[in-house]
């Protein structure tokens, strides 16, 4: 187990010493996550990472007019009920890593902003940009939900696209 002398302490990161550089900003994940990571140790912030890795992995290839959920993009990411920790992730890193964060709603359709806010009518322009209809702060899920076949029989992510066939299964 590492101690917080082991830890280098950045404004913006932290980093282990004798590990590789993670990119995770740690104000995504709140204090009783990093503190867990400090007392687990490298493989515990490694494993952390590897789910934020695989949640920007999914929103990036989330298919051109559909739409999921938060809580679904964590268990696609293999996080469980973490669908706070996917929600924090994207609200602190989505605009630098220019992923398509109007596909992601709240359970069952509904943005996550008022249609009366100015961020809830820049969501509801990109989605109708998609041709997603959007009714009384609603997406209508059955229609444009996104529910690809997530796990075969050796326990491998695994989903289909346009381009080819991707398949990852979790090291940690």
């Amino acid at each position: 187990m590492l101690s917080r002398s082991q830890l280098v302490h950045r404004p913006s990161q932290t980093v282990w010493k004798s590990e590789y550089t993670p990119s995770l900003n740690t104000q995504a994940i709140g204090r009783h996550a990093l503190n867990t990571l400090i007392s687990r140790g490298p493989r515990l912030m490694n494993q952390a990472i590897w789910h934020y890795r695989l949640s920007e992995l999914m929103l990036k290839h989330l298919p051109y007019g559909r739409v999921t959920c938060y809580g679904q993009l964590a268990r696609l990411a293999g996080m469980g009920r973490q669908a706070r920790w996917v929600g924090r992730w994207m609200g602190l890193n989505s605009t630098e890593l220019a992923l398509p964060w109007f596909r992601v709603l709240r359970s069952g359709g509904q943005l996550p902003f008022s249609h009366d806010s100015a961020e809830g009518q820049d969501f509801i322009h990109h989605l109708q940009e998609e041709n997603i209809v959007v009714r009384k702060n609603h997406v209508d899920w059955q229609t444009y939900a996104w529910l690809p076949n997530i796990v075969d029989e050796e326990g491998w992510l695994m989903w289909a696209e346009h381009s080819g066939f991707y398949s990852l299964k979790n090291p940690y």
